[in-house]
């Protein structure tokens, strides 16, 4: 495993002005001031990515695309673009000559989570569900990757449309959701979607062990969200009649815990329960999928936050193993989801995250 947190390891970063439509960059960089800029990741945000930075001069006129290079002693060089961002506000001063802003910065999703339909958007029974997902992100000016593995065959069961004056960010995530697809964004500014898969399904992405590689600081901090935890979901779509299409008139799965879990109903003795209707006919294992990944979301009560240097590569989302032997009052080897990660663009490239353990 390379050793990140290895002395000598140099950070270097490159603020480039990028087109909004092609997503191309344009030639011209920025100078910011030193030691004020930052990066945050939620998996749970709207945006998914949203920065601070305090750009010297003029500002961009398009996106803002960060480029982070790490050189550590033994020779190895790591370049990637770390967030394309669009300047939704920013304050500044002046003095001397010398101008600098303070940019308030979102990801590309910010053209769907702040803009809403302006007509009904209909869609057709055999309809492909990736052509419209595409017509929804193009017709913002955006551009869509479809991730490996997803099946862009998946087809609407029923004609029906989703109301003008809905957010566009939610009727992605609608047409997404039937399917159990997953919308974000990626360095590059695509708008992304991609097949949803469970937290153990994930393979380990990095491990942080206490006294290995230098790359965190010691001690977590420890949080619980047990009044919050939903231990079963029932999901279903009911229609008034049966169609004679093969479907009947309704359906309905239901998912819980497992018994081993600390907010199982076996543990707790009650019920947590969410209830989530669809409106097109559904199989049971998509239903089943669904109810599984609102478990997954909402399941877990336990967080550590940890603070580390940053490892190249490592996002929201992707599961990692914690072990410390010295901090708490036992040791601990937890399987964890990565939910937040707040980057400072400095030396090491330092990281304060937030693990959502899964034991």
């Amino acid at each position: 495993m390379t050793d990140w947190g290895a002395s000598g390891r140099i950070d270097s970063y490159e603020f480039l002005e990028v087109d909004p439509f092609t997503l191309e960059e344009t030639g011209r960089t920025f100078d910011v001031a030193d030691g004020e800029q930052s990066i945050t990741w939620g998996y749970y945000t709207d945006n998914i990515a949203t920065a601070k930075i305090a750009v010297v001069g003029a500002p961009p006129d398009g996106l803002i695309r960060v480029r982070h290079t790490v050189r550590l002693p033994d020779g190895t060089v790591d370049c990637r673009n770390l967030a394309t961002l669009f300047v939704d506000g920013f304050s500044g001063s002046a003095s001397g000559g010398l101008v600098k802003r303070g940019d308030a910065c979102y990801s590309t999703l910010i053209r769907y989570t702040k803009e809403s339909l302006i007509n009904d958007f209909a869609y057709r029974e055999g309809g492909l569900l990736l052509d419209e997902v595409r017509a929804l992100v193009e017709s913002e000016g955006g551009k869509l990757r479809v991730l490996p593995g997803l099946d862009g065959s998946r087809a609407h069961t029923r004609s029906d449309f989703i109301e003008r004056d809905t957010n566009k960010m939610t009727a992605l995530n609608i047409l997404a959701g039937w399917v159990s697809w997953q919308m974000g964004v990626d360095p590059d500014g695509y708008v992304t979607v991609a097949p949803y898969r469970l937290p153990s399904e994930k393979a380990v992405s990095y491990t942080f062990e206490a006294g290995e590689n230098c790359t965190y600081v010691a001690g977590y901090d420890y949080s619980t969200t047990r009044g919050e935890v939903v231990n079963r979901v029932v999901v279903y779509w009911s229609r008034e009649k049966d169609e004679g299409d093969g479907w009947g008139p309704t359906s309905r799965v239901q998912v819980e815990l497992p018994d081993e879990s600390q907010c199982s109903y076996r543990r707790t003795g009650r019920h947590q329960s969410k209830l989530i209707q669809l409106d097109d006919p559904t199989g049971d294992d998509e239903m089943r999928a669904i109810g599984q990944r609102y478990l997954d979301e909402n399941g877990a009560i336990d967080y550590i936050t940890i603070q580390h240097v940053g490892i190249p590569g490592l996002q929201v989302g992707d599961v990692v193993r914690y072990i410390n032997d010295s901090d708490g009052s036992a040791p601990v080897d937890w399987l964890c989801m990565v939910t937040e990660i707040d980057m400072k663009l400095g030396h090491a490239a330092m990281c304060t995250s937030k693990l959502k353990v899964m034991r």
